[in-house]
C-alpha cells in the first residue's frame, strides 16, 4: 500500500524495522513485497489454469455470464489486492456457504458446535472499518492486536515475530 501511494520514506522505515524484527534481509523482503504489490510485472501472458469445464456445457448453462456477473476472472490474469479481496469476501454469499457446510458437518458427525467469532458479521464489519494504517506500525505486523493486548499478554508472546503457532507458546501458559 505504501509503495502504491508513493510513500517511500515511510515504506523504507517500516521495511527496515520489520526486517530487523524478523531477521530477514531487506532485499529479500523487498522482492516479495514488490511481487505482491505489482503481480503483473513477472507474470507471463499465458493462461495459468487449464479449462476444467466443457465449453458446450458452460454455454448451455450460461456459466460464463454468471461468472462475469460475479467479477470472476476465469483466466486468472486479474489479481485483486489483499484489501479488495478482504472486502469482497463478506459481500459474496458463496464464502459464507463454505463455513456453514463445514459447521454443519462437524456438528452432525461429532456433536460439536463451531463457535467462531470471526464468522460473526458484526466482527467482520468492524474489521473492515479499521483503517489500513493500523495493520502495520513500527515494523510490527498485526499491530492493532499487539497494541490491544498490551498489559494482557507478556511481551515475549505479544511482540513475538519469529514463532508462529500454538505449540511453542504453551510452555508459558503451563
Amino acid at each position: 500500500m505504501l509503495l502504491k501511494q508513493f510513500k517511500w520514506n515511510k515504506f523504507h522505515k517500516e521495511l527496515k524495522m520489520y526486517s530487523d524484527l524478523i531477521g530477514i534481509g531487506r532485499r529479500r523482503l523487498f522482492t516479495i513485497i514488490l511481487n505482491k504489490s505489482f503481480p503483473s510485472i513477472n507474470k507471463p501472458n499465458i493462461n495459468p489454469y487449464p479449462m476444467l469445464i466443457n465449453n458446450e456445457f458452460a454455454k448451455k448453462h450460461h456459466v460464463w455470464e454468471r461468472l462475469n456477473e460475479e467479477d470472476v476472472d476465469v483466466k486468472g490474469f486479474v489479481l485483486p489486492s489483499a484489501f479488495e479481496m478482504r472486502k469482497t469476501q463478506f459481500e459474496k454469499p458463496y464464502y459464507w456457504g463454505i463455513n456453514g457446510t463445514y459447521s454443519t458437518k462437524l456438528s452432525l458427525k461429532y456433536s460439536l458446535w463451531d463457535r467462531d467469532p470471526t464468522n460473526d458479521l458484526r466482527v467482520a464489519r468492524f474489521c473492515l472499518s479499521v483503517p489500513e494504517e493500523q495493520f502495520v506500525q513500527n515494523g510490527y505486523d498485526r499491530s492493532l492486536i499487539r497494541r490491544a493486548t498490551n498489559g494482557y499478554l507478556p511481551d515475549n508472546v505479544r511482540l513475538n515475530m519469529k514463532t508462529r503457532g500454538f505449540k511453542e507458546q504453551m510452555e508459558f501458559f503451563e
